[in-house]
């Protein structure tokens, strides 16, 4: 791998707590975290975090991201409570060194609320994606790829207390606002299933189908028929794509089979 040769001349020339040869090492985790090589990926930020706060001191922002690094690499591997420990340091840090309306602060209450909600702490992971999605709006506008990151967050965190209504006003106006500000084509647009999901438990079923039927069009054309989003567009559409049967239904089947029961 090119990144690993680069980290190990770097290691040589300038030496091992060179700045750029940090940098390379950081570059490297990140390739293997994308590779799915997660642990190996936080075993270099491990070693990043430790060199920075060695050498840059524990508030410098290059030691805050190499924290961030290795909480994101410990939640891939499911390590939630000690990534939830590390994200919720750092957005103390961030907000003691950079304030609380810099963009890097609010990366770090949002990376905390999706490892909280992991964890199944619902409830307090709403309330910073709800302070997350203010702040967003009023700091980077509304229509920023990351204020529409934040808002289906919320709604997604939402859905999971069983609040559909309110879960299914954020995600409808994420799906407008994407297709807008990113096109009907672009993958972050080509979430329909989320409210599709929604409008189901809302019993408004044949719009969930629609929509996802919609989605999986898209998703075939634009990513490919194997790709992991489309065979997820597909299940969700067999799921659910004969709605359940309304209530009379249910009650003409019920007395047809108490009638050919007392005969």
């Amino acid at each position: 791998m090119l990144r690993l040769k680069y980290l190990t001349d770097r290691e040589r020339v300038p030496g091992p707590d060179h700045p750029h040869t940090l940098v390379s090492r950081s570059n490297l985790a990140d390739a293997l975290d994308y590779l799915g090589r997660h642990q190996e990926a936080a075993d270099l930020h491990q070693q990043n975090l430790t060199d920075r706060e060695r050498i840059l001191g524990p508030d410098h922002p290059h030691t805050l991201g190499s924290r961030h690094n290795l909480a994101t690499a410990l939640q891939s591997l499911g390590r939630y409570q000690e990534a939830a420990d590390l994200h919720r340091q750092n957005l103390t840090d961030r907000e003691s060194v950079h304030g609380p309306d810099h963009p890097d602060t609010l990366s770090s209450r949002n990376n905390l609320a999706n490892t909280l909600y992991e964890l199944g702490w619902h409830q307090e992971a709403i309330d910073l994606h709800r302070q997350n999605l203010t702040d967003r709006e009023s700091v980077l506008g509304p229509d920023h790829p990351d204020t529409l990151s934040s808002r289906n967050n919320l709604a997604t965190a939402l859905q999971s207390l069983g609040w559909h209504q309110e879960a299914a006003d954020p995600h409808r106006h994420n799906l407008t606002d994407r297709e807008r500000v990113l096109g009907p084509d672009h993958p972050d647009t080509l979430v329909g299933s989320s409210l599709a999901n929604t409008l189901y438990s809302l019993g408004r079923h044949q719009e969930a189908i629609d929509l996802h039927q919609q989605t999986l069009t898209l998703r075939e054309r634009v990513l490919g028929p194997d790709h992991p989003h489309t065979l997820a567009s597909r299940n969700n559409l067999a799921r659910i794509g004969r709605p359940p049967p309304s209530g009379s239904v249910v009650r003409r089947l019920l007395n047809g089979f108490r009638g050919r029961s007392r005969g």
